[in-house]
Order: C-alpha cells, then structure tokens, then sequence
C-alpha cells in the first residue's frame, strides 16, 4: 500500500500562522534508513534535523553525524521533550521562545530566558541560540547572554521563518563564521522569508540577502 506524503495545513492571520501537520511517509523514516546515506553525512559539514520524523530517527542521525565528526543543528519544530541523549549529540539547537519554554519547563522571558538557554546547556547541548520574532534572537556563549536584534520589515507570512533562520545558520556555520556572525546572517535571512507568501517561496537567495545587508531598511530595530 502506497504510503500518504507529509502535508502541513498552514492557516494566516494577521502575519502569523498556526500549522496542523499529518506526518503520513514522514514517520516511516527509520534509523536503518539513514545508514543508506552515511557517505553523505561524511561529505557534509553540518547535519541540520528537525522533529518531522521519529524522534529515534533523529538521534541515529545526529550520534552518526558526530562519530563522523560533523557538526550538528537541531532545529526542536515541532516542539516536544527530548532526551539528553539527543542533546548530548547537539551542537547547535534553535528553539523559538515557546519551544524553550515547552523543553525546559521554564517561562522563557526577561531575566528567565538565560535560565532556561543554560538548562539546555547543562543537559548537554552545546549551544543555544533562541529565536525571539520581533526581538531578534539570542545565545549563550561562554556562559553569557548576547543578544541579536531582529530587522524591522513588513511581515507578509511568517510561515517559514524559522527554516529560513536555521538555514542561514547552517550556511553561515559551513563557511566558519563565529556563531554571532551566523545568528546575524540568520536573523537577515528570515527576515527577508517572512516578507512574502509561503514557506519555500518566499526563502531569500545569497543576492537578496547581500542586498538587504547594505539596503539602509535592514537596519536592526
């Protein structure tokens, strides 16, 4: 029997959206399935995963990605708990500030969000980087908080912001730029996706984001 292909119900109001997915093939992507591709993991530089496949699935995937070497992005969407073992493998995780909350059991704002950014360091991660919407995002290094001011743009369709983000993370990482640099180049990247409509048509290319860096509107707000 012919199995039924992810689909991800998007509804839009006022800029922001709430998505209803049905995994269908998705939840049939299974550990041995990812041993099919160990040639490539080995050719990459950066494994970026996110939770629209089992959760079993990810964490082969990751601890493969690490006895390679490799650097590992785990973007936590959709948000649930996860194991320290998953964590210990991390080398990079993206929350949003809802899915932090949801990980840690803790309310992540004002003086509670390093709290919660250093619980996920302690169980294992070795990087935080929390997306913020309008406030930009922020990351822990060295055990302090930074903080990356988001871009003040007219949002069309949020749909796709935090794949565009995580996108322009891995990319910016790839090329061996510190990680405020990467969340910089990030914040640029998703702040240009959620200027148009959809997910994958509205992700920016290099030229559009090169443009935005220079164009006096991409300031930060």
């Amino acid at each position: 029997m012919a199995l039924q292909r992810g689909i991800a119900s998007i509804f839009i109001s006022n800029g922001d959206n709430s998505i209803v997915v049905v995994p269908g093939a998705n939840y049939q992507l299974l550990p041995d399935d990812i041993d099919r591709y160990d040639a490539i993991i080995q050719n990459a530089d950066i494994l970026l995963l996110q939770l629209e496949i089992p959760l079993d699935t990810v964490i082969h995937a990751a601890k493969k990605a690490k006895s390679f070497g490799k650097t590992v992005v785990l973007n936590p969407a959709p948000a649930q708990f996860l194991p320290d073992e998953l964590l210990r493998n991390v080398d990079y995780i993206t929350p949003n500030r809802s899915e932090l909350s949801l990980l840690t059991g803790i309310q992540a704002e004002g003086d509670e969000l390093e709290t919660a950014m250093t619980s996920i360091i302690q169980r294992g991660a070795n990087n935080v980087v929390t997306t913020l919407g309008a406030d930009g995002s922020a990351f822990l290094e060295k055990g302090k908080l930074q903080k990356v001011p988001g871009y003040k743009v007219s949002v069309v369709d949020t749909t796709g912001a935090g794949d565009s983000f995580n996108a322009g993370l891995a990319f910016s990482l790839a090329k061996q730029n510190s990680l405020e640099q990467s969340v910089s180049f990030a914040a640029k990247v998703s702040a240009l996706a959620v200027t148009k409509f959809g997910a994958q048509a509205g992700m920016p290319s290099m030229k559009d984001v090169e443009v935005f860096a220079k164009n006096s509107k991409g300031e930060p707000t």
